[in-house]
């Protein structure tokens, strides 16, 4: 099992929720993640509308511009809700632990 299938992305999420070094995010920081993949997608998208090679099965022209779009649809929709995750994480508040000898 390769280190960023499974440990990383479980080791990034308790970080995120366990240390509190970050500001609360803004709500307007959940639509930043968008641009990257957008532009990805649509170079991904032309690549192989001129020579027919994607990475990925699921994004082939000739499966149609119906499933095409709607697949599209819903990895953005999945991003959009992991990044809601997050910045729900980063509202979180634990209670701060006391450190060994510290008053009472």
């Amino acid at each position: 099992m390769p280190a960023s299938r499974t440990p990383l992305p479980l080791y990034a999420v308790l970080d995120w929720v366990l240390v509190r070094d970050r500001p609360r995010l803004p709500w307007r920081s959940v639509w930043l993640v968008l641009p990257y993949p957008l532009v990805w997608l649509v170079v991904v998208l032309l690549r192989g509308q001129n020579d027919g090679w994607v990475p990925y099965g699921f994004l082939l022209p000739s499966r149609g511009l119906g499933p095409l779009v709607l697949t599209s649809l819903g990895l953005l929709a999945m991003l959009l809700t992991s990044a809601t995750a997050v910045w729900a994480l980063s509202r979180i508040v634990l209670p701060r632990r006391r450190g060994v000898g510290a008053p009472r």
